[in-house]
């Protein structure tokens, strides 16, 4: 369903939804100069996202169709909205395709700049749907449909037929209709596992447990007691956790591998890939956009394989920053003024790459910390004094504070803008309290100490200020 709330020269506001499963509101506003991005799915509100009207460059239309538990098609219409820094995101489908190409229509004109595309081509003589909508964009929106849609999700009661006692937690006849009740709402569980009784009476169970589903997991709190002379089970709770596959994973190795490739030999010619070739600019979606595990809070099994994803991404970040040393390995990398000079000059050559290397690495980080802040609050103190355990908490408060070190170092550069650097900042101002919580005070200290000393290089009083406010949130 498409709505039009507000539509004057100066301010343009509209809905579009699929309810109940999901909806976006979109506000734009030339008095500010500002565009904001509500999106909600099953009552469940994501964070909004704002950005400048000019930052805008594209919106169109991806279709996809997705197959249900079933066997049936399901067909989406989702407006995205892609950002000069190359950052992408969707919307909420209108529910067809034709409400979905007239919401695009509105936010078009409304622009009437004519923002550009990447290739070059004015976005107002580009089609409005994608006739080849990039295969991470389709798994984004059905991942994070897929689980925030049953987020704190209070799903309807499924009758158990049987006599006398209650069923177990985990019997059969429990899982069956566990199943079911998720089947109804097209959601196909894999599996089901350490279902465990909280309480027990006669008349009542309450229970805990964790589901398989497409992209994650849920962790479950259901009840089963009597309806009459029948037997019930309701979720009262499915929170969901997002997984990172094992296919999505390969596919940025494969990713990067053929970056390496193309980028063979840029520490010497000093020419590594571009993202304004579009090969290169698929390759670096493949690799450093990580929205198919945004917004939902990442298993904490999975920590291990963020952070070979953040690995293999650095990698191509290195790339920019060798490129023209004559050394393809940090590790080797001269401390000779002349290289460091490169090296830094490199950021400014190659701010629009590095800004999207820059925003995986802290997105990413802030991904990692949040599972881990969720498994340090949690937890049993047994659990958390494994050696396996403590030592991945390490390795995350170490990519933590060289992260937050190396981002802050790079606003230090002359050369790039002072919007190049409020884009970064904001990502670290989102980062700093959680990363506050899981440092340690030595760490913390360290990186306080650097943004104060980052802030000497700094000229605008706003970006001052943002780094300064940085370096007194990591050591509350």
């Amino acid at each position: 369903m498409l709505k039009t709330l507000e539509n004057t020269p100066d301010r343009l506001v509209i809905t579009t939804s699929v309810r109940p499963f999901h909806s976006s509101t979109t506000i734009f506003d030339k008095s500010s100069g500002k565009a904001r991005f509500e999106r909600t799915v099953f009552f469940w509100k994501r964070k909004a996202i704002e950005v400048p009207l000019d930052d805008i460059a594209s919106i169109t239309i991806v279709p996809q169709q997705t197959t249900t538990p079933q066997g049936g098609q399901v067909e989406g219409n989702h407006p995205l909205v892609q950002l000069k820094s190359g950052q992408r995101f969707w919307l909420s489908d209108a529910g067809s395709q034709a409400e979905s190409i007239e919401a695009v229509q509105l936010m078009r004109n409304f622009l009437g700049a004519s923002p550009t595309e990447a290739d070059g081509a004015p976005a107002a003589d580009q089609p409005i749907v994608a006739p080849h909508p990039s295969r991470i964009y389709r798994w984004a929106t059905i991942a994070v449909s897929a689980l925030a849609a049953i987020a704190f999700l209070i799903i309807g009661a499924a009758k158990i037929t049987s006599f006398f006692a209650l069923p177990e937690c985990g019997d059969e006849a429990t899982r069956k209709t566990l199943s079911d009740i998720f089947a109804e709402k097209k959601i196909k569980l894999n599996g089901l596992d350490d279902l465990k009784t909280v309480t027990s009476t006669r008349s009542a169970r309450t229970c805990t447990g964790r589901a398989d589903i497409p992209a994650g997991l849920l962790n479950l709190e259901y009840r089963i007691d009597w309806s009459g002379w029948n037997k019930r089970v309701t979720i009262a709770r499915a929170e969901a956790e997002a997984k990172i596959e094992d296919a999505r994973l390969n596919e940025v190795k494969k990713a990067v591998d053929d970056f390496m490739d193309l980028a063979k030999d840029s520490h010497m010619n000093g020419r590594p890939p571009r993202q304004s070739q579009q090969n290169v600019n698929d390759l670096l979606d493949k690799i450093w956009d990580v929205s198919d595990i945004e917004g939902t809070r990442l298993v904490v099994a999975d920590i291990g394989k963020a952070n070979e994803w953040f690995a293999a991404g650095d990698r191509v970040g290195t790339v920019y920053i060798l490129a023209g040393t004559g050394v393809n390995d940090m590790d080797k990398l001269p401390n000779e003024a002349n290289v460091q000079q490169r090296t830094r000059r490199n950021v400014v050559d190659f701010a629009p790459e590095f800004a999207r290397y820059l925003d995986f690495q802290m997105k990413l980080v802030f991904i990692m910390l949040d599972a881990e802040l969720n498994r340090v609050e949690t937890s049993e103190r047994d659990a958390l004094d494994r050696n396996d355990v403590k030592q991945e908490i390490a390795t995350v408060r170490t990519t933590v504070a060289e992260t937050l070190a190396g981002a802050l170092t790079t606003l230090a550069y002359d050369g790039l803008t002072d919007d190049w650097r409020r884009a970064r900042l904001k990502l670290m101002q989102d980062i700093v309290p959680k990363a506050a919580k899981l440092l340690s005070s030595e760490q913390a200290r360290g990186i306080h100490d650097h943004a104060i000393r980052v802030t000497s290089y700094i000229r605008d009083k706003s970006v001052q200020d943002s780094v300064k406010t940085v370096a007194d949130d990591i050591v509350k």
